[in-house]
C-alpha cells in the first residue's frame, strides 16, 4: 500500500518477549472502546476504492477505511444463496 503525508508511529514489539507481547494485546483487549473504534471505521468493497479515494483526499472522510477485498464475492454468494432458498419456495 501507498501512504504520502502519513506518519506511522508505533513500536516494534518483535524483538519483546511473548509474554510481554501477550500481556500488552491483553491489555489492548480489555481497554480498548471497541465501539469508538467502530464508529472510526468505514469497511468498501474494492469496486468502492476509487470513490472513496476521491472523498478522501477531499478531506470528507475521517477515520480508517478498510478494504474489503472480498465483499463483491459475498455479494455475489449472497445473493446465489437468496436465489436458491427462492427456487425452493
Amino acid at each position: 500500500f501507498i501512504l504520502r503525508a502519513v506518519t506511522l508511529a508505533g513500536i516494534n514489539c518483535v524483538y519483546e518477549p511473548a509474554e510481554r507481547r501477550a500481556q500488552a494485546w491483553n491489555r489492548l483487549a480489555r481497554e480498548l472502546d471497541t465501539a469508538k473504534l467502530d464508529s472510526m471505521t468505514t469497511t468498501i468493497g474494492l469496486a468502492d476504492v476509487p470513490t472513496a479515494a476521491a472523498a478522501i483526499l477531499a478531506g470528507e472522510i475521517r477515520g480508517r477505511v478498510v478494504i474489503d477485498v472480498n465483499a463483491v464475492a459475498k455479494a455475489l454468494a449472497d445473493s446465489a444463496l437468496e436465489d436458491r432458498e427462492q427456487a425452493w419456495r
